[in-house]
């Protein structure tokens, strides 16, 4: 696989990459009870607000409170605060961090891959044993998780 320029190499530069699947399976739990616990709360101040309808919302209040707590986690910092407590940070084919754009779609093709068997396999497959740790949502937007730079 060819790498833009941008990008650290995983084999010249594997320092970037070394332990990126732990930490990015420890972020990505750190994150999930982050996002549950938020939306709980919210569910549950909703819930309360109507009198007891909105818990019936539950899942998409859920949802939403998950897509906006990685895009804009991800777009002010390039990693959600799981990535950053465990030091690892995402970067675009140049190089660069995300913006907001980019950790808006980068957020939409994780949650596409999460919420779907197939991709979501083959997404994991390729974390667990491709040589640079990118899930499908990474490949497909040539972005890569690296060990935050010094």
């Amino acid at each position: 696989m060819t790498y833009a320029p941008g990008l650290p190499d995983p084999i010249r530069d594997a320092q970037f990459y070394a332990g990126a699947r732990a930490r990015r399976l420890a972020a990505f739990l750190i994150d999930f009870v982050a996002i549950t616990v938020l939306a709980l709360l919210t569910t549950l101040l909703f819930g309360v607000a109507t009198l007891g309808m909105g818990f019936a919302l539950a899942a998409p209040i859920g949802a939403v409170v998950g897509f906006l707590y990685r895009a804009l986690t991800i777009a002010r910092a390039s990693a959600t605060p799981g990535m950053a407590l465990v030091g690892v940070e995402l970067r675009r084919r140049d190089g660069a961090r995300f913006d907001g754009w980019e950790a808006a779609v980068h957020t939409a093709l994780f949650t596409a891959m999460f919420v779907t068997v197939l991709p979501q396999i083959v997404s994991v497959a390729m974390m667990a044993f491709g040589r640079d740790g990118r899930g499908l949502h990474d490949a497909l937007l040539g972005s890569a998780l690296i060990n935050r730079p010094a």
